[in-house]
Order: structure tokens, then sequence, then C-alpha cells
């Protein structure tokens, strides 16, 4: 506030306003605020500022940390539906343009408090600095087929995986083909006029649905195997220091929510070379240790784990100490009370697909790399109740 006032006289020294216009121009309802103005359309806005100004400061003292944490972390307002279905418009909009503005596409998803599903895809490969023109590198994608002849040594564990987060980023759409037919056969159980025809004429339906949703749940998880391949070759990955280039567990959950991403558009599966550049971008900037080697000089994984004990400590030391009491070894990433993949994969194979897709949003349209460890501070403190009793 002493800034902004000293800005204004300054700004009025350079206009020279005289005494008469200076009592004229003087802010009303600004109290003992001495803020002069040149003219009608300044005075309103500033007065406005400086009400705003000295309001935010009085509820400030009657507010904890944590009110006016959870104020400014939420969405601003409650969208209606029509709300958010302008926002929709706004950011498919700004997606047309030849070079979309990534400040303008982020202060839209805060108003709309998440990326809109529909642009979801689009709007995170943007975020992270990967454009759709890579899809036409023609020598990466002649890389990642080459890639795929010869398989990684435990290319077992890579198929299961594959398989598994296929299968979890299309199980809303099989829940949904669920759900709707055992709505029809409620329906038509109620309906003494159905015949057996109609009801064998359902069946088949079931039938070629289900089908069809298990050849795409196949057809994805075996374009994550041949992505995987790729990748682990291009960064050199290993289980172990001396150990030859191989799969690292995990990796297939982290790169599912893009597939999900991409169903949930009702498209087909994105391009190779967008999903390659998108992994390694994501993995660089958010997840640096989902995939790296631990050794005496760099133990992350015990590093990353006492950073967030630290964490937990500055914001709530009395369940800190009260974790240390009770089981003392709470923060042993591998014998520890929370999950690797809160810190090292964003959740990544943790939560339902609704559930990480929202968390994700949140994640990149922030680009914070350090939210999932005061997520995990805030889920603690959620708790906190719970687990002291």
């Amino acid at each position: 506030k002493d800034e902004f006032l000293t800005w204004l006289d300054a700004d009025e020294d350079d206009n020279k306003v005289d005494a008469d216009d200076e009592k004229k121009n003087r802010l009303k309802g600004a109290g003992n605020l001495s803020v002069i103005t040149a003219t009608p359309e300044v005075n309103d806005t500033i007065t406005n500022a400086m009400r705003a100004v000295e309001k935010a400061a009085a509820n400030s003292a009657d507010e904890s940390y944590l009110d006016v944490l959870r104020r400014s972390t939420s969405p601003r307002r409650s969208l209606s539906t029509g709300d958010a279905l302008a926002l929709s418009v706004k950011v498919e909009a700004e997606l047309k343009k030849t070079k979309p503005n990534l400040q303008i596409i982020r202060d839209i998803c805060r108003d709309f408090g998440g990326v809109p599903v529909s642009v979801r895809h689009q709007v995170w490969s943007l975020l992270l600095g990967v454009s759709s023109l890579a899809s036409q590198d023609i020598e990466l994608n002649s890389a990642m087929h080459e890639s795929t002849v010869d398989k990684v040594p435990n290319y077992e564990l890579l198929q299961k995986e594959s398989l598994n987060a296929a299968q979890w980023a299309t199980n809303h759409s099989e829940a949904n083909v669920r759900s709707s037919t055992n709505s029809d056969d409620v329906e038509k159980n109620q309906d003494n006029g159905n015949d057996n025809n109609n009801n064998n004429d359902n069946n088949n339906n079931i039938n070629v649905t289900t089908s069809n949703d298990k050849q795409i749940c196949e057809d994805i998880a075996s374009s994550i195997e041949k992505l995987l391949t790729f990748y682990v070759r291009r960064r050199g990955l290993r289980n172990t220091l001396d150990g030859p280039v191989e799969y690292v567990s995990g990796l297939a959950q982290v790169i599912a929510p893009f597939y999900a991403a991409c169903i949930r558009e009702e498209k087909s599966n994105p391009k190779p070379a967008i999903l390659f550049k998108c992994l390694y971008a994501l993995c660089t900037a958010f997840m640096p240790t989902a995939h790296a080697l631990s050794t005496n000089r760099n133990p992350w994984e015990y590093l990353a784990y006492h950073q967030f004990r630290v964490l937990l400590k500055y914001h709530d030391p009395e369940i800190e100490a009260h974790l240390t009491k009770a089981y003392p070894t709470w923060d042993d990433p591998f014998n520890g009370l929370f999950n690797p993949a809160c810190f090292f994969k964003g959740y990544a194979g943790l939560l339902t697909c609704s559930g990480l897709l929202h968390l994700w949003d949140y994640l990149l349209v922030e680009a914070d790399p350090n939210f999932c460890y005061f997520l995990t501070v805030g889920i603690v403190m959620h708790c906190r109740e719970a687990l002291i009793n």
C-alpha cells in the first residue's frame, strides 16, 4: 500500500495538479488515505482498489493461515453450467490460434477449476511444451518404430504393467457400459410388455460393446509397450548402477493418464511422438526421481522423504512428533507409511482415473514440481484427528 501511495504522489507531481483540483479529486470514502487523482475514472478505480486492500488487511487479522491458503488455491468462483461451457469455448478458441497464449489458457483453466475434458490432452501437451507439430517429426517416428524390434530384458514386467495401465485408462468407459446396461435391465424388468426377443437383442449389444472395449484396451497396452521400450532405451534407464538398460517399474502408470485423457475426448489414440515428448517433459520437470538411480552419494529416496518430513514438521509439528513416536520408521521410503508414488510419480497408480486427471490438471496448470509434497502434507493434516486418536 505504501508503494502504491508513493507511486500516486509521483504521478501527481508530474501532472502538476493545483490545490483546488486536489480538493475536488480527493477520494470519497477513503478515510485518512491521502490518495489524489486527476480524473473520475481513475478516482473510482483507485477507490475500489484501496478499499479492497483495507478490507483484505482487516480480514487477514481474523483468518488463520489455512483459511487464507484454502481460499487462494481454490477456484475463484463457483461456475454454473453455462459459465463452464463458455470457458471451454474460450480455451478451444485459443487453441485454434497459430500460437496459443499459454498464460491466457492457464488463467481460463484457473477460472474453470481445471482443464476442460474436451481439450485436456491438447492443453496438457502445450503446458508441457509439446506442440502438435511434434507428430510430424519423421526422424523420431522412424527411431521409435525401429526400437520396438528387440525387447528389453524385463519385457514380462513391462507387458504386465502396460496391460494394467491400459485397463486403468479405459476403466471409466467400461464402468459406464456396465451402469447403462444395468439400468436398461431394470427398466426392462419393470416393463411387463418386453419379450424374449428384446432381451436377446440387448445381450448381443452387450457382447459387442464388451468386445470393442477389450480391443481398445489391448491396442492401448500394445502402444504403451512400444512407447516405453523406446523411452527406456533413449534415456538409458537401469534398475541397478551397472545393470542393463531395461524397463523401470511404474512408468506405465505415469503414461496412462495421457491415454485416459485422450479417450475421454472421444478421439483416437494420441500420436506416439507427442506422447514420448510429453512423458520426457513430465518426468524431467515434475518427476525427476521417477526413474533415477539411488547411490550412496545420492540416496534420493531418503532425501525426498526427509524433505517431506521437514515440510510436515513445519506445518504441523504435533502430528510429525506423534508419527515419530508411534511409528519411528514412518518416513522410510521402503517400509514407511507413504507410498513412493505420492512423491515420485504424482500419485499415478494410487487414484481413480477421474481423480488423477483432475489432480494433474492442477499440477500442470500451476507448474509446481513441489505440489505433491504439499498435497500429501495437506492430506495428513486433514486426517490428523484420526491419526492422533
